[in-house]
């Protein structure tokens, strides 16, 4: 059997300054979704549950995040000659 090597190129890349301005819009869109909440809903448990799924979507996300990078930092060093 021979190895295939798959190797992820993009067709352009993100500079950076736009993926930290991609980053922080999408901050800003939890907290204009979370503003929203707290004024069509007020105050009540519905806001606790809402504050749970948030948080535990952002640490999924952190996760994901983390096992993605590794991955990746995994596969350039074998790739390396």
């Amino acid at each position: 059997m021979h190895s295939v090597s798959i190797r992820f190129e993009p067709t352009r890349t993100v500079s950076a300054r736009r993926r930290v301005a991609l980053f922080l819009l999408g901050a800003l869109v939890w907290i204009a979704a979370g503003a929203l909440a707290v004024v069509l809903l007020g105050h009540s448990y519905i806001l606790r549950h809402l504050l749970i799924a948030v948080v535990v979507s952002w640490a999924v996300f952190g996760v994901a995040l983390l096992c993605g990078r590794a991955m990746r930092l995994k596969e350039e060093r074998r790739e390396l000659p």
